[in-house]
């Protein structure tokens, strides 16, 4: 019984009507698949799209950042390049201070009492070397040996002063003394605040990153250096000042120019480096 069911479901399973069934079926199945994977393409250059997009923004975004950063180092070496500047004017201003007092003693009236003139002038100068000492204390230029040694200096041209004073009179030769005393401290307060003790300070002058040698600032910071080599070292420092400013604004012919970067160049090796 049961052998003769089963042929009899074979039997159906060969029908025109039961293949045409299963045809379609198979069709459908084939279909579905067929959108499945239509579906996937069509959505795959949105998903490239999506991700080429995503990509743009992180790249957008990884420049922005770049360029913020490239716009504070700009910032940063601009404000570096004005307080460079405003050092060295504040340096020039006060040597050229300095140097204007020192150099109206010389020119005052003769009717002038010389006493009054060089007190006057003495204290002028000492005003401005004290205003110097300051800013080495205060920017760690100097230690505390050097600001003792500095401050001591200024000392000792107060005694000198007010011993000169003890008579009511000032000869030449004791104001002559007295204006060597004041050049020494001023090339003294030069040479501390420049040498490689405490924090050295650049020579803003002639540039940002040049210091002064430091066996050249011992030896300017020496109290017994002979007058004549504290003279040389001013007089070639004043000449790499005005070389600087010629070779920057002069109008100069090739040879002219070659010759005085040449000298320029020499004078700047003898007694400074390049940090």
């Amino acid at each position: 019984m049961k052998t003769q069911k089963t042929t009899e479901r074979q039997n159906s399973m060969k029908t025109p009507a039961y293949l045409a069934l299963l045809t379609a079926i198979l069709l459908t199945a084939g279909q579905t698949v067929a959108l499945a994977k239509d579906k996937d393409d069509a959505d795959k250059p949105g998903k490239e799209k999506d991700e080429a997009g995503k990509a743009v923004k992180h790249g957008n975004a990884e420049a922005g950042k770049e360029k913020k950063a490239e716009k504070k180092e700009v910032v940063k070496e601009k404000k570096a390049d004005a307080k460079v500047k405003n050092e060295a004017t504040k340096e020039k201003k006060a040597d050229a201070k300095e140097k204007n007092e020192a150099g109206k003693e010389k020119k005052a009236e003769p009717k002038e009492p010389r006493a009054e003139r060089v007190n006057e002038r003495t204290e002028t100068r000492q005003g401005h070397q004290a205003k110097r000492i300051d800013e080495g204390i205060k920017k760690g230029y100097l230690t505390p040996a050097e600001i003792t040694k500095l401050s001591s200096q200024q000392k000792s041209i107060e005694s000198l002063q007010k011993a000169m004073n003890a008579d009511g009179k000032v000869t030449k030769d004791e104001a002559k003394q007295l204006h060597q005393q004041l050049d020494e401290a001023s090339l003294n307060i030069f040479a501390e605040k420049h040498d490689a003790d405490g924090i050295t300070k650049p020579v803003y002058r002639l540039g940002k990153n040049i210091l002064l040698k430091n066996d050249i600032a011992q030896k300017l910071g020496d109290e017994n250096l002979p007058r004549q080599d504290a003279r040389a070292f001013l007089g070639d420092l004043h000449k790499m000042l005005d070389l600087k400013k010629t070779l920057a604004t002069g109008n100069l012919s090739e040879a002219q120019r070659a010759a005085d970067q040449a000298l320029y160049n020499d004078l700047l090796n003898k007694y400074f480096e390049t940090k």
